[in-house]
């Protein structure tokens, strides 16, 4: 997978850091505020590493483990339409169910989740 470009929908496209910056209704997305990157670090919401020197992207992206990737706008918010990723590259976070309209059969769980005697659990 290419996180830059597309996202996993079994992730709730919680990976997706790619450039969309418009809801799926068209309306521009606003930069994300400081308040955001204090409560989600390491959520792709832009540049710095404390909230004093943070500088917001526009970028959708799903910070708080919503539906899918959103973003706020002038108005609120809107959920966007971003691109995603090959569903048979996608693996669930650890404790999901990897159903097999997933990419794999079964109630397989991505690798870092299994146990190493546990060969039915891998993808």
């Amino acid at each position: 997978n290419n996180e830059q470009t597309c996202g996993c929908a079994v992730k709730n496209f919680l990976d997706y850091r790619g450039n969309v910056s418009e809801t799926e209704d068209g309306v521009s997305c606003i930069n994300w505020e400081a308040s955001y990157f204090e409560n989600y670090p390491g959520a792709g919401l832009g540049e710095g590493n404390s909230s004093e020197n943070f500088v917001g992207n526009n970028y959708c992206r799903n910070p708080d483990v919503d539906l899918r990737a959103w973003c706020n706008t002038n108005d609120g918010y809107g959920y966007c339409d971003v691109p995603q990723c090959d569903p048979s590259t996608c693996v669930p976070p650890c404790g999901m169910p990897n159903l097999s309209k997933h990419g794999c059969p079964s109630f397989l769980q991505a690798e870092e989740c299994c146990q190493k005697d546990d060969e039915n659990c891998k993808c």
